[in-house]
């Protein structure tokens, strides 16, 4: 329904849906990004947010969870859970306002520079100062968002009309 409705409102040019990705593909839409978005009803620590910020994206998020630990707001814009209305808020500002924009982007950089890598947080937790075990070198990130549907989709129509085209 949501590529249906994206096309419907011509904006196949500016909203890329791109599901699930390999490594290499998925740093290059990092690479391409100019934001990070994820509407989640619960987060643990928010790994993929932390991923986000590492390549230097702003994100707009919720409050949900440990987000608020997570995601420095010198870095981005929290709304509550499940509030379409401010989602859809904080996407317009976000895409409407340059001043905001370059600052979310200088406070997601700043933040890419504080956070742990693996083979640091490796060393911090186990004191073993070797080569880290290939098991801890990778990370699956599985990330779970879940919003209203047609709050979600509106969310998105709006920002696609106001985002440039991919």
């Amino acid at each position: 329904a949501l590529r249906r409705a994206i096309e419907a409102s011509g904006l196949g040019d500016r909203i890329a849906l791109l599901g699930e990705q390999p490594p290499a593909q998925l740093d290059e839409a990092f690479r391409r990004a100019d934001l990070f978005a994820l509407p989640s009803y619960h987060e643990g620590y928010g790994m993929a947010f932390a991923e986000a910020l590492a390549h230097g994206l702003p994100v707009i998020a919720t409050t949900a969870g440990a987000l608020p630990d997570t995601v420095p707001p010198e870095a981005s814009l929290l709304v509550p859970p499940g509030d379409a209305r401010a989602l859809e808020a904080a996407l317009r500002q976000f895409f409407t306002d340059p001043k905001l924009r370059a600052s979310l982007a200088a406070g997601a950089a700043r933040s890419a520079a504080a956070l742990p890598d693996w083979p640091g947080e490796y060393l911090r937790l186990t004191g073993v100062d070797d080569d880290m075990p290939a098991a801890y070198a990778a990370a699956t990130v599985v990330v779970s968002a879940s919003i209203q549907p047609e709050g979600l989709q509106r969310a998105i129509l709006e920002a696609g009309a106001m985002a440039r085209p991919v």
